[in-house]
C-alpha cells in the first residue's frame, strides 16, 4: 500500500533536511511530497538538492506563500497514495510516529483517520495561551461534532485518501485542521487517536501561528466545516 507522505514548508530551511531524511528512513512504501509554499530562505534550493538524493521525494514548488491549508490541498491533488499523512517540516512532531499512525489506520478498515494527540501522555508547553487555545478549540470541536477528541490542531495526521479528496478542503492557512476535523465528523467517519511525542518551538525558531489562526479556526468550527 503506497503512503503519500505531505511535508508543507515555508522558509524552513534549517529543518528541512533533517525532517525529510527522517521521513525517508521510515519502514513505509512510500513518497514523499515536499510542498514549498514560497520559500524565500534557501528551502527550495535544499528540496531540489534532496530530490536528487532521495527517490522517494517529489517537490512541489509554488512562488508566494498561501498557507499551510493551500499546501496540504496541493498535496492531496499530488498524492497517488491510498493513504495521506501529513508531516510538518519543523521538527516539532517526529517523523516516527507517521509509521503508527498508518499502521493503525492498515488495522482497523472502520476507521477513516487517525490523529496523533499531544494530550494522551505528557509532553512540553512551549506557550501557555496555545496550550489553552488548544484545548478550547478542542473543546467546541467536540460539543459541535459531538465527538470525544484530545488534540484536535495536532499537525499529525494519516487519513484514507479517497475520503480526504471527498472533503473537498477549501482553507488556505491554518484553519484548515478544523475543516478537516468537522468534515469528517459531519459525515459520520470515525476519527482514532493515538498518543505521539512534541517538541514545541517559540517564535525565535521561526514558530508561525498566530492568534489570529485560532479565531479563523473558531469561525471554521461554528461553519461546521463549509466553507
Amino acid at each position: 500500500m503506497l503512503i503519500s507522505i505531505i511535508i508543507p514548508t515555508f522558509n524552513e530551511a534549517g529543518s528541512i533536511a533533517e525532517v525529510v531524511r527522517e521521513v525517508a528512513k521510515l519502514s513505509l512504501e512510500k513518497e514523499i511530497l515536499v510542498v514549498d509554499d514560497g520559500s524565500q530562505d534557501g528551502t527550495r534550493l535544499l528540496v531540489r538538492k534532496l530530490e536528487r538524493e532521495i527517490k522517494e521525494l517529489r517537490g512541489l514548488y509554488f512562488p508566494e506563500n498561501r498557507g499551510k491549508g493551500f499546501a496540504i490541498r496541493a498535496g492531496i491533488r499530488a498524492a497517488r497514495g491510498e493513504i495521506v499523512a501529513i508531516q510538518d517540516a519543523d521538527r516539532e512532531y517526529p517523523p516516527i510516529h507517521i509509521s503508527s499512525l498508518v499502521e493503525e489506520l492498515v488495522r482497523n478498515p472502520e476507521i477513516t483517520a487517525v490523529f496523533g494527540s499531544r494530550m494522551l501522555k505528557k509532553n512540553p508547553i512551549s506557550y501557555r495561551r496555545y496550550y489553552w487555545g488548544g484545548r478550547f478549540l478542542t473543546a467546541i470541536v467536540n460539543l459541535a461534532g459531538k465527538a470525544h477528541l484530545t488534540d484536535v490542531t495536532t499537525g499529525h495526521k494519516a487519513i484514507r485518501w479517497k475520503i480526504l479528496e471527498d472533503l473537498q478542503l477549501k482553507a488556505d492557512g491554518f484553519e484548515i485542521e478544523m475543516e478537516i476535523v468537522m468534515k469528517l465528523l459531519r459525515r459520520g467517519f470515525r476519527i482514532k487517536e493515538i498518543p505521539i511525542e512534541y517538541s514545541p518551538r517559540g517564535f525565535e525558531e521561526g514558530k508561525k501561528i498566530r492568534w489570529t489562526d485560532g479565531l479563523k479556526s473558531v469561525w471554521m468550527i461554528i461553519n461546521r466545516g463549509k466553507n
